[in-house]
């Protein structure tokens, strides 16, 4: 088990590391404002890499004992839109202090409803991936049938 958690740790940090310099990226080259669309999938990974971790931190670290798997997929996804929301005020906050108009992080109230959407969407996905039982078979395709 200790060894699973480790390895659950080491899969978290690097997608979150490859993510921010992602990000970096796409903040430093301008590309979030030359193509308009690369938002939506940067949101759908953090809610995705959000519900990983709040499946990890909170139920795998025992810090919540879920006793049925309606109640941890319900908490993930609370954790995950909460952090949605804290991020679109992040925007919202950064928006109000930056003078640059070619900076602005968020355009409309469509394109904030779509990053909590998007954002929601992937944490809803890990959740998903969490609850569905990934089973290696050691059986070929002919004798399982």
């Amino acid at each position: 088990m200790v060894q699973a958690l480790a390895r659950t740790e080491r899969r978290l940090a690097i997608f979150i590391v490859l993510f921010a310099c992602l990000h970096l990226y796409l903040v430093l080259s301008n590309a979030y404002w030359r193509h308009s669309w690369l938002d939506m999938p940067m949101h759908f990974l953090g809610g995705l890499w959000f519900g990983f971790f709040g499946g990890y931190y909170l139920f795998d670290c025992g810090r919540i004992a879920a006793k049925r798997r309606l109640h941890e997929a319900l908490v993930i996804i609370s954790f995950v839109s909460l952090i949605c929301v804290l991020w679109e005020f992040h925007e919202f906050i950064g928006d109000r202090f930056v003078r640059d108009s070619s900076l602005i992080m968020q355009t409309s109230l469509r394109d904030t409803m779509s990053d909590l959407l998007l954002g929601m969407a992937g944490g809803t996905m890990a959740v998903i991936l969490r609850i569905i039982p990934w089973q290696r078979h050691s059986q070929s395709p002919e004798e399982r049938s």
